[in-house]
């Protein structure tokens, strides 16, 4: 295998393009999503599904990325390998999703970053595979789930530099929540909640997408770096 590297910027935008969560409909009976609106539907037992639906956020910046070439993809990335013949080439069963991960940026100070497993299709959807884990909250009555393959992140034990140690790997759900890892990567099986911990990325945090591992680096960090 390759090793790629390169450096993309995240920016302030003119207009807000973040999103928030408006209402969720659990059955056909609350009503259809509004067209056009952003959505992810999650299929629950039972062959249920819940939709989520979302509405703009003007306080807000949203980022995707994936390995699709649609226009609402921002950051396109790639898995490669070489080739017999020595040459680099793209893989042809990439395990790295078409609409991997969304970023979500506060446009004011901290400008606290948030990740998210999947990204919004060209439709403004996310469906969540029935091979991927889904669930019910039975306290918020809210739904949410795991991509097939997952998006994992790790996050420094402290400020990062030379020699910081690595903190625990975990698992962001479609919705930013954050889960110990699963058994195996495709497991059906969730991992553990672990629900003090959250979907923020810091300095040095470690992104991995299942053949894309992407490095988080803030504003600030950079700044302070030698």
């Amino acid at each position: 295998a390759s090793l790629q590297r390169c450096c993309s910027e995240l920016c302030h935008l003119i207009l807000a393009v973040g999103v928030a969560i408006s209402h969720i409909i659990h059955t056909q009976s609350e009503g259809q999503p509004t067209p056009g609106a952003y959505t992810v539907s999650v299929t629950l037992p039972k062959l249920r599904t819940c939709v989520t639906e979302f509405e703009t956020d003007s306080t807000t910046d949203l980022f995707q990325i994936g390995r699709s070439v649609d226009s609402c993809i921002n950051f396109i990335v790639v898995d490669t390998e070489v080739s017999p013949q020595g040459v680099e080439q793209y893989k042809l069963n990439s395990t790295v999703s078409r609409y991997a991960c969304r970023i979500l940026c506060q446009r004011e100070p901290p400008y606290t970053a948030r990740l998210y497993a999947a990204a919004f299709d060209i439709n403004n959807r996310i469906k969540i595979s029935t091979l991927a884990p889904t669930w019910l909250s039975p306290k918020s009555n809210e739904s949410d789930g795991l991509t097939t393959n997952g998006v994992m992140f790790m996050r420094p034990s402290g400020h990062f530099e030379p020699g910081v140690a690595s903190g625990p790997w975990r698992e962001v759900t479609v919705m930013g929540g954050v889960r110990e890892l699963r058994a195996k990567r495709s497991s059906k099986t969730p991992g553990a909640e672990a629900s003090q911990e959250s979907n923020i990325l810091t300095d040095g945090c470690l992104i991995d997408l299942c053949g894309i591992t992407l490095l988080w680096r803030s504003a600030m960090g950079l700044m302070q770096a030698p």
